[in-house]
């Protein structure tokens, strides 16, 4: 409760409002009731809904699977993306006219398109182990275009789906960018009819 306005507040970090989103206007409320989402900007976080609600952890860190990743190492980020574009003579700072700013450095892109999935291919299986997840969405601020072809290289690397389920296409979040803000607008009216 905030003292000031006498009423509540939220705060969630940007990989479990993007779950948010996805879960409630992404339509994976009416298709499933455990799911992960990879946010893929700044720095790498899931998001994860079980059984309905936000899984948040002991210490509100759930879904850090950043830590996966040394920092001083490459990560399968927005802002790695960048970096490596930029060290191969890319003159980008954003990912606004991403693909008309990348034109010609389509190799540089592929490359990271590969380290990324490699790298990703741990955490989403984790998830898989962990939580046995009836979705799996990647979100991001890059182009859909080019999250789709990280979806399409991890729904082709050995995935380990187990005997006992069906294994499910990774899917590319509908909302881009904007997930983060829609599921941040979403936290009051989850919270009033989450369960527990």
């Amino acid at each position: 409760m905030d003292e000031t306005l006498g009423l509540p507040v939220w705060l969630e970090n940007d990989a479990t409002a993007a779950v948010l989103a996805e879960f409630y206007l992404g339509g994976l409320l009416r298709r499933c009731s455990t799911a992960i989402v990879f946010l893929l900007g700044y720095g790498i976080g899931a998001g994860v809904i079980d059984d309905g609600r936000l899984l948040k952890g002991e210490f509100g860190n759930a879904g850090e699977v950043g830590t996966l990743y040394p920092s001083d190492r490459p990560r399968p980020t927005t802002l790695d993306l960048l970096s490596v574009l930029r060290d191969e003579g890319c003159d980008i700072n954003s990912v606004a006219d991403f693909e008309e700013q990348t034109r010609g450095y389509e190799h540089v892109i592929d490359r990271w398109l590969e380290r990324a999935s490699h790298q990703l291919e741990i955490a989403v299986n984790s998830g898989i182990a962990w939580f046995d997840p009836g979705a799996i969405i990647l979100a991001s601020p890059l182009p859909a275009s080019l999250v789709a072809r990280l979806a399409d290289r991890l729904n082709q690397h050995r995935l380990l789906w187990g005997l006992h389920r069906a294994a499910i296409e990774i899917a590319v979040s509908s909302f881009g960018g904007s997930s983060t803000a829609l599921g941040a607008a979403l936290l009051p009216i989850h919270a009033s009819i989450a369960r527990g």
